[in-house]
């Protein structure tokens, strides 16, 4: 019997599935091309100032912390902020093209990963690895991952992991030293995008395990260079780029401890979170964290997911000698999942769907196994059963459906920072840290939204600020800000000073809040008050220039003329391009009796900022006091000119 040639027609086939994976990339994520920037990507793009010197700041960004602030340094993820620099340098700032770029690495990262499946099952039914790289591609979690430019780092460190992956295999296949090689870079490109590459120090030995004839020596070779490899990166990573952070109760209330009992507990819980969502992926959230997911000892529903996963641990490791793919899909899953329960080591946050991603292909794979078995198509072997392929794809499509529509819609909420957060408020209403998100957007853009929606997003930040105290009333920080909210907006001291009292109770070190509560005692007129909590501030933080300035504006009108000087000269010697010292000097000069001196502090500070109008009219009053007409004339016109562009943009604000 004559036998039939298909190497033509699985040559065909393949380039057929890969043109469908790189238009279902388009399909899915096409639309967040129109996106700008939204959450956290203040982190790696924008306002970001390595990043905005473009090319030539990738030696400063591979030199340095993921995050530094005067308070805070964590992480070291170069990888994702070279990329988003060299961006800079081509293209400018433009949150279009970086979501683009997004898109095109999902789809090498979904080429490749369908590439890679076709060679480990490469003995089983050959539209399995389609079926898998489909059900991936869809998934509604992997939106954070694609639509948030942030989040880069998860799609890289993911195409790190699967080509180290592919190249090591290559290496035990063929004992091609350069394959290994490109194997450990990949790994290291993998890692300097984010740290949970570590995971494949162990999935790489358990696919070895699975897909090939396996070899202890070998494959104990990989795993011990691998391992030597990720102590190393990991040792390096925290001796050179130590972390400086505060861990705050309301990102994750393990941070401050609890008993292992706890832990566990939660942990299952946050397992059963992730699977809920794996499952169906609705609603959808920006930021979790605390109250979301409940922070307790053992209930009935924490010890049923226990079961479970034990369980599924269980029926794992009984297919495991006999090589079963549904075993390799649970075990992957398992473990690339256990880096994010918290029970070892407390997430941010608790909970994240980007934290899901890598997870994600081995639900995609047990997926894709259970449509096989519901169409009785048998994963393994050469056979494509026609007839009952019918069947696949109708259960496929009932699932590729609505996951895909839900990624489009969802792409949608990412478009910007307030329609993410308006989104998804309504299904976060115990998320502490969501709730104080929103409202320090609002409170921060409150005046750049027209006029006659101020007042509607007023009553908003208030409610946001007090539903974030509800869930978690020590937060500090919501504390200041709901403060300042009464203080600056609504004009109403009185309830502020209760908010920063409350704000000083959580963190007595919290110099903004003494400071502002220094304002409310000076509105009230309570001095003595007022000044105790300017002495405060720059107890707490010696450079605040504005808590330094008022107080030697207190000091003046004590009379107190030496200590204000003092406090001015040393304003002048912390912000030397600042007009604020010699406009207080002027006017302390001028308290003093002496004219001549609080000119030319005045002077010296219009030179620096000439659009005070105020102390250009004050200015020209006493100049023509003296009888120095010219001088006089010159201010006052200087003061009219300010005075009428200042108008004019008070009139463009009311007209916006």
């Amino acid at each position: 019997m004559k036998k039939v040639k298909t190497s033509g027609f699985n040559k065909k086939s393949n380039r057929l599935k890969l043109i469908v994976i790189v238009i279902f990339s388009f399909i899915l994520y096409g639309n967040t091309i129109n996106n700008e920037y939204s959450l956290d990507d203040e982190f790696v793009v924008y306002n970001h100032k390595k990043v905005q010197k473009g090319i030539s700041a990738i030696p400063k960004i591979f030199t340095s912390s993921y995050y530094s602030s005067k308070d805070k340094k964590f992480g070291y993820r170069p990888v994702a902020q070279s990329t988003f620099a060299i961006e800079q340098s081509i293209f400018g700032s433009n949150p279009h093209l970086s979501h683009l770029v997004n898109i095109l690495l999902y789809l090498v990262t979904c080429v490749f990963l369908f590439i890679i499946l076709k060679k480990l099952l490469n003995k089983h039914n050959q539209i399995l690895p389609f079926i898998i790289t489909l059900l991936f591609m869809a998934h509604p979690l992997h939106t954070e991952v694609v639509a948030s430019l942030k989040n880069r780092e998860e799609i890289l460190s993911f195409l790190g992991c699967i080509s180290a992956l592919f190249f090591t295999i290559k290496f035990y296949e063929k004992r091609n030293i350069l394959n290994l090689f490109i194997g450990v870079i990949s790994f290291i490109f993998a890692y300097l995008s984010k740290e949970s590459a570590i995971v494949f120090i162990l999935i790489i030995p358990l696919t070895i395990y699975f897909f090939y004839d396996f070899s202890i020596k070998r494959t104990a070779f990989i795993f011990v260079l691998f391992l030597i490899l990720g102590i190393v990166l990991r040792r390096m990573i925290s001796v050179y780029f130590p972390v400086e952070y505060s861990n705050l109760f309301f990102e994750n209330p393990l941070n401050i401890g609890y008993g292992i009992l706890v832990k566990l507990s939660t942990g299952m819980m946050v397992l059963g979170f992730y699977l809920k969502l794996l499952i169906f992926p609705h609603p959808l959230g920006y930021y979790y964290g605390f109250n979301m997911i409940p922070v307790e000892g053992f209930t009935l529903l924490s010890i049923s997911l226990l079961v479970f996963h034990v369980g599924i641990f269980i029926y794992a490791i009984f297919g495991f000698k006999k090589k079963k793919l549904i075993s390799f899909a649970i075990l992957y899953y398992l473990f690339c999942i256990s880096m994010f329960t918290n029970i070892l080591l407390p997430i941010n946050g608790i909970v994240g769907e980007r934290l899901v991603y890598s997870a994600s292909l081995g639900f995609s794979i047990a997926t894709a196994i259970l449509i096989m078995n519901i169409s009785k198509i048998k994963t393994s072997g050469f056979s494509n059963q026609n007839k009952l392929l019918r069947n696949v794809v109708i259960i496929l499509l009932l699932i590729l459906i609505p996951y895909t529509a839900k990624t489009i819609y969802r792409n949608n909420d990412w478009f910007s920072h307030y329609s993410l957060y308006s989104s998804d408020i309504e299904h976060l209403e115990n998320s502490a840290k969501a709730n104080e998100l929103i409202g320090n957007w609002l409170f921060e853009h409150l005046y750049d939204l027209p006029q006659n929606e101020r007042q509607e997003a007023i009553k908003n930040i208030e409610k946001y600020y007090r539903q974030s105290l509800k869930v978690y009333s020590s937060n500090a920080q919501v504390n200041n800000n709901l403060g300042s909210l009464y203080l600056t907006i609504l004009h109403k001291p009185d309830i502020g000073i209760g908010y920063f009292e409350s704000c000083l109770k959580a963190d007595s070190t919290y110099s903004k809040a003494h400071f502002n509560l220094a304002q409310c005692y000076k509105l009230k007129r309570n001095f003595t008050k007022a000044q105790f909590h300017f002495e405060e501030a720059i107890k707490y933080d010696p450079k605040y220039v504005n808590a330094i300035s008022e107080l030697s504006i207190l000091h003046a009108a004590k009379r107190n003329y030496d200590e204000a000087i003092s406090l001015n000269n040393l304003l002048m010697e912390l912000n030397p391009n600042s007009e604020v010292p010699y406009y207080n000097l002027g006017n302390i000069y001028i308290l003093k009796g002496d004219t001549i001196k609080g000119l030319q502090y005045g002077e010296r500070s219009l030179e620096i900022n000439p659009s005070n109008h105020v102390l250009s009219y004050n200015i020209s009053s006493l100049y023509k006091m003296t009888g120095n007409i010219e001088k006089a004339n010159f201010y006052y016109n200087l003061a009219e000119k300010y005075k009428s562009m200042i108008m004019k943009k008070e009139r463009d604000k009311i007209l916006k």
